[in-house]
């Protein structure tokens, strides 16, 4: 599973993977019960970032994927006990939550919205090279 992997860009390609394809949602409680405490924290934090980006950018995501159009259910907020009023304070509340989780004071809001725009151009380039 990426969440597993030694590299933190393969890892952070799970948010990728989620927004593109939000129907893998269902299988992440699955997930979970298989996953070593840390790795699974790790998960939480990067479904909920990907949770939070699908609404940040919903009209991206919706008109890139059209008829696959699915929104993540929210799974993980209340138990991460994430807060805020809008998209991008909820990825801020959930940034600082992810350093103080993993003792990392690592960059993870730009790590989560780096995921999401990745995948935004790749989409964009899509369009340009099939135009």
């Amino acid at each position: 599973m990426l969440v597993c992997q030694p590299s933190s860009r393969v890892r952070a390609a799970l948010i990728a993977l989620l927004l593109a394809r939000p129907d893998y949602a269902s299988y992440v409680s699955q997930a979970l019960t298989g996953l070593k405490t840390k790795d699974a924290q790790t998960l939480r934090f990067f479904y909920t970032a990907a949770v939070n980006l699908q609404q940040e950018y919903e009209g991206i995501f919706q008109a890139a994927l059209g008829v696959n159009w699915y929104k993540l259910p929210d799974l993980f907020s209340d138990e991460l006990g994430l807060t805020g009023d809008s998209p991008a304070a909820r990825l801020q509340h959930l940034a600082h939550l992810h350093a103080q989780s993993c003792g990392e004071n690592l960059n993870w809001e730009g790590t989560y919205e780096n995921a999401a725009q990745h995948l935004i151009r790749r989409w964009k380039m899509e369009q340009t090279w099939q135009a």
